[in-house]
């Protein structure tokens, strides 16, 4: 069937348990409509990565071929996005595929060694807490309440304020996490952890104290306080 091959589009899509591929056709709206779809098992990946390299072929040759007699046409080339390894995943929470962790984004470090574990130890609770609880319905809508919360934090620390989890009310970064550490209690409890969490202190921040040092003397005092209570917090 003679096609003209502008008009066709080809993306593969190669997972850990299975790979698809779909045709679509550019009509006269120069919108793409799916004409053809193949899938096939995985069966050459471990955690992300290509393990056998003849199996993962001959997955991916399965899943072409379905979708060429679905769509009517020989596929000669498509569209393929490989993130590489997890490291070019850039998002702020993001499983480590081969130790089988997740690893969430640090926040600026706290000079206390102390203070950085007190962090730790809340993220692992957090972690610990969101498995044990029912899980909550898929809201698209709250990617833009965390995106915004995340803006707001950034911009004024634990001065601003943050769209509650219902989305229906705005509190001061204090209040949501008290409230946070109150719904992560019986976790920090089953950790061993309640002596770290105790180092947070929700009203104030790492800045706070570099702008109190810098406004009564200097930058130089700025450094060198950060360097003292570093070195002695080891």
């Amino acid at each position: 069937m003679p096609r003209t091959e502008e008009k066709y589009i080809v993306a593969l899509d190669i997972g850990t348990s299975k790979v698809c591929v779909l045709v679509g056709e550019v009509n006269d709206r120069n919108q793409i409509e799916i004409i053809g779809k193949g899938t096939s098992p995985m069966k050459g990946t471990r955690r992300g990565n290509i393990i056998n390299l003849d199996q993962a072929i001959d997955a991916v040759k399965k899943a072409v071929d379905e979708a060429e007699v679905m769509a009517g046409l020989q596929i000669e080339s498509v569209y393929v996005g490989l993130a590489g390894d997890h490291t070019n995943l850039w998002w702020d929470v993001r499983p480590h595929p081969r130790l089988g962790t997740l690893e969430i984004r640090m926040p600026d470090q706290p000079t206390a060694v102390a203070r950085s574990g007190a962090f730790a130890a809340l993220l692992q609770a957090l972690c610990v807490a969101v498995l044990e609880a029912p899980p909550r319905p898929y809201d698209p809508a709250a990617r833009g309440i965390y995106q915004q919360n995340r803006w707001a934090a950034l911009r004024f620390g634990p001065r601003a304020e943050l769209i509650h989890p219902d989305g229906e009310r705005l509190l001061p970064v204090p209040e949501l996490t008290y409230e946070l550490l109150g719904l992560i209690q019986p976790a920090v409890e089953e950790l061993g952890t309640v002596e770290l969490i105790r180092r947070l202190e929700p009203t104030r921040c790492e800045g706070d104290r570099q702008l109190e040092v810098g406004r009564a003397d200097t930058l130089e005092a700025v450094v060198a306080d950060v360097a003292e209570r570093t070195v002695s917090s080891k």
